[in-house]
């Protein structure tokens, strides 16, 4: 019995120890999950100052690369054209890739504006525009073949006149207007010397007109079978540039060079269209939504070969087909880049001069399309060594610049006033 009562006192004391040692262990319940998930809660809430630090700083980060991500979307979608500037720096400027420039994009809608019948009309395509024109019968067998863009009013007549009696006396010179017929009919008739076209006289597009129209015209005179031209390079110019015929001959024809395709003042630089109102040559996205304008030689004076004119007019025909561009010496720089021609830059700066006084005023004037510089200002005309005087100031100032190359004690005769002329 005292061995059962051991067995017996022994087992009571083993469930006592095991009831006490489970006691001392406390369960989980649920309410005291909730407990704990909602003191994590208080602590979001209550943060310390280090948490707060923390969160702010990830606030402002977070807060700065949203707005940093939408300024960079804004400049984005706003200076499109800007996206192009990592590959600009690794271009070729006598090989800009067509993309850049729009060389390769043609012209949409055609269009015809006709006039009335007249014996010498025919009709000549320009960027899907066929419009009419009228020429009298020519011949010709000089090398070089000069077209001077000109106005069928306002000073036109005038300029005109002054170069019949200067540089251009004896040599095969062309001026190309438009406007209203009956201004410049009598004229026409009279000294058989004019290309006219029927467009209005506009300054934002009429010159890529009169330009292109000039190529297609003698193109089609000299390649015809009863043509009666015959050159071996085109020369454009506008109607206030003294031209020294004879040493542009010597030059171009005599002088041993490389070929010359596509010859004048042709900066191997990156040229940017400009954008807005504030500049006498400002284009909009819509007409010409490209980044770079292609090289391209400035309208003053520019020389064209027959190779460049037969791609541009024959059977490329890329006049007919181009995308209009406003501006004539652009746009025959992108019908050079169609006929994979490289424009070549005169090697003297003083071959082509701009401007009449090469100072920064004559030059805001020119790209505001304010009055001209006043002739108080001009120097004494000097046209050694030089080709084209661009901008001069009137038919006396012509005169002037023609005495300096036929009159050799012409500088050393002339007084300091001798701009001092009535121009009226």
């Amino acid at each position: 019995m005292i061995q059962i009562a051991v067995v017996f006192i022994w087992i009571c004391s083993i469930q006592l120890l095991l009831f006490t040692k489970q006691s001392s262990i406390e369960p989980i319940p649920v309410h005291d999950e909730e407990k704990s998930s909602n003191d994590d809660a208080q602590i979001r809430q209550e943060p310390t100052k280090g948490h707060e630090k923390i969160d702010e700083k990830q606030k402002t980060k977070d807060l700065n690369g949203k707005k940093s991500e939408k300024r960079q979307h804004s400049k984005k979608s706003k200076h499109q054209q800007r996206n192009y500037e990592k590959d600009e720096v690794q271009i070729d400027l006598d090989h800009i890739p067509a993309h850049l420039t729009g060389a390769s994009k043609n012209c949409g809608t055609h269009m015809t504006s006709k006039s009335s019948t007249h014996p010498h009309q025919r009709d000549v395509t320009i960027s899907c525009r066929t419009i009419s024109y009228r020429m009298p019968p020519v011949e010709s067998t000089e090398d070089i073949v000069i077209g001077v863009l000109s106005g069928a009013a306002g000073d036109g007549p005038e300029r005109r006149k002054s170069i019949r009696n200067t540089w251009a006396n004896g040599h095969s010179v062309f001026f190309i207007v438009a406007g209203p017929w009956e201004e410049i009919q009598k004229e026409y008739d009279t000294n058989q010397d004019m290309i006219w076209i029927n467009q209005e006289e506009s300054y934002d597009s009429v010159l890529t007109f009169k330009t292109m129209a000039f190529v297609k015209i003698i193109y089609h005179l000299a390649s015809s079978s009863n043509g009666n031209i015959d050159f071996k390079y085109a020369f454009k110019t506008d109607d206030d540039s003294y031209v020294n015929v004879m040493h542009l001959y010597q030059y171009m024809l005599e002088k041993d060079h490389d070929e010359y395709n596509y010859w004048g003042w042709c900066k191997k630089k990156e040229f940017r269209p400009l954008r807005g109102d504030n500049d006498k040559w400002a284009v909009s996205f819509e007409l010409y939504p490209e980044p770079m304008y292609p090289r391209y030689c400035q309208g003053a004076g520019f020389a064209l070969s027959w190779k460049f004119i037969e791609c541009a007019s024959g059977e490329g025909d890329h006049i007919s087909n181009a995308r209009f561009m406003p501006f004539e010496d652009v746009a025959m720089g992108l019908i050079a880049q169609r006929c994979n021609i490289v424009p070549t830059m005169a090697e003297d700066e003083r071959l082509l001069h701009m401007y009449r006084t090469d100072t920064s005023e004559e030059r805001n004037r020119v790209n505001q399309g304010m009055k001209r510089i006043d002739a108080s200002k001009l120097p004494i005309p000097d046209m050694s060594g030089r080709i084209v005087q661009h901008r001069i100031h009137g038919a006396w100032d012509m005169l002037e610049h023609h005495r300096s190359i036929f009159e050799p004690s012409y500088r050393d005769n002339t007084e300091v006033d001798w701009y001092n002329y009535d121009e009226e």
